[in-house]
């Protein structure tokens, strides 16, 4: 498991919101935690992770995956399954979005 060290936090504890930890560079991807389970609204934290070209999944509202499609976006189906995203209920669509980390990250 990735933390963020203390020393980052100390270094730039006004602008480490402004600033990505060096762990972002090393990780294989990125879970983006979005702002609402209920509405399709893509904040920066999934923009930052386009942007950059960092591999990601959403815990979001559903069909969040299906909306990034949409706005012609490729998924990263060679390493998530994201059937999950047609799952109306939050708590079954965590314990399906935690089973593809352990499978990509196994």
């Amino acid at each position: 498991m990735i933390k963020l060290d203390e020393q980052f936090v100390k270094e730039k504890p006004i602008l480490s919101q402004f600033t990505l930890p060096e762990e972002f560079h090393s990780s294989l991807f990125s879970l983006v935690t979005e702002t609402s389970e209920y509405e399709k609204f893509l904040t920066e934290k999934t923009f930052t992770n386009i942007l950059l070209k960092q591999p990601f999944i959403i815990l979001g509202c559903m069909h969040i995956h299906k909306q990034l499609k949409s706005f012609g976006f490729e998924l990263y189906t060679e390493l998530f399954d994201y059937s999950f995203d047609d799952c109306n209920d939050l708590l079954t669509r965590c314990e399906l979005i935690a089973e593809n980390i352990k499978k990509t990250v196994n």
